[in-house]
């Protein structure tokens, strides 16, 4: 489905990548009312679950996709296209929804073998 709304070739997110992607959602998350509740960064896609918060999420998502480029452009020697074009992003209402998507996050991680919550901005 987002194949078709790519511009350019995928770019898989290298090691190195992915340590610039944490560390900016990290310093994002730290400036913002809301919290990530959980994450996980992998070469193909990041899966993030904020807390609510009084902003637009359209911009908030927008606004961490541009400093995540920025950031990879900034530090890498990567300098091309980062993201493809539009988003998956969903509103929980439901608790048991919510603790199911935490969950299904943490395997991710699990997976990978990083353990379920990796990474320090992470409660």
């Amino acid at each position: 489905m987002a194949m078709e709304r790519q511009k350019a070739a995928p770019h898989r997110l290298t090691p190195s990548e992915q340590a610039v992607v944490i560390e900016t959602i990290g310093c994002c998350a730290a400036k913002s009312d809301w919290i990530v509740e959980a994450a996980s960064i992998e070469s193909t896609h990041t899966d993030l679950l904020l807390t609510y918060t009084t902003r637009n999420i359209d911009d908030t998502v927008k606004w961490l996709k541009d400093q995540v480029t920025k950031a990879i452009h900034r530090t890498t020697p990567y300098n091309g296209p980062v993201w493809c074009q539009g988003k998956w992003r969903s509103f929980i209402y439901e608790e048991e929804v919510w603790e199911d998507t935490r969950q299904y996050i943490d395997r991710h991680n699990i997976r990978r073998g990083l353990g379920p919550r990796p990474y320090e901005f992470l409660p």
